[in-house]
């Protein structure tokens, strides 16, 4: 494999499915691309890309999706990603390597650990409403003081992650594409997309909607 001399920048994320971290993935890939920059995307996952990438963009795609029960072919399973991607990364040697969500973000700063590239992890979603067994959640207040910065997209995540890692802490609100503007009828309709998963907490939006309806009784709530 040859590389170029270009600065060399590697997107490292599970799978490439309809979410909204890869989302915020593609655009950046994408942008950075266009900018001249040598950019890799680095999946466990081989399932096709919900999202498209730029042609130019190295996609590296492996078959590590299914993980095996029992706690000793978990951590052999972890264990070996851990060693596929330090492999990539000493191979490649890119200049800033950039990890998305809370597990893969584990398994990137153990990959990284001897490998001189600046680690950027990107959290996206709420650290007090994501229940992570007691070993994930270990690991990662070690191995969070590694990374040279961590990126959140939301105040919850911001604030949990301020006592401890108050210098590399950085608030970057999700991207909004521009679009050529629609001029549509209003109804009062509070709209919500989303996964059906406590995470996103749903069920706060319902209780807050209940609340909402006594006094406001022509506004309604559609969940998609």
């Amino acid at each position: 494999m040859k590389f170029s001399n270009k600065k060399k920048i590697l997107f490292v994320i599970s799978d490439f499915g309809p979410g909204g971290a890869q989302r915020v993935l593609s655009n950046l890939a994408n942008s950075l691309v266009n900018r001249e920059y040598d950019v890799y995307v680095f999946l466990f996952s081989n399932i096709k890309p919900f999202y498209k990438l730029n042609k130019k963009i190295k996609l590296i795609q492996n078959d590590m999706v299914k993980e095996n029960n029992g706690l000793l072919n978990k951590l052999f399973f972890n264990l070996k990603k851990v060693i596929i991607l330090k492999s990539f990364l000493q191979n490649v040697k890119p200049d800033t390597t950039i990890s998305f969500i809370f597990e893969t973000n584990v398994i990137t700063i153990l990959s990284k650990l001897g490998v001189d590239t600046k680690l950027i992890i990107s959290e996206r979603n709420n650290p007090y409403h994501q229940k992570g067994n007691f070993i994930w959640n270990l690991l990662r207040k070690i191995t969070y003081f590694i990374p040279k910065f961590i990126v959140v997209n939301n105040r919850f995540a911001f604030d949990y992650f301020l006592k401890s890692h108050k210098r590399k802490i950085i608030l970057v609100n999700n991207p909004i594409k521009k679009h050529k503007k629609i001029i549509i009828k209003k109804e009062k309709n509070i709209l919500v997309v989303s996964r059906l998963h406590s995470q996103k907490s749903l069920d706060d939006i319902i209780m807050a909607y209940s609340y909402i309806t006594k006094e406001f009784r022509d506004w309604k709530l559609t969940i998609v």
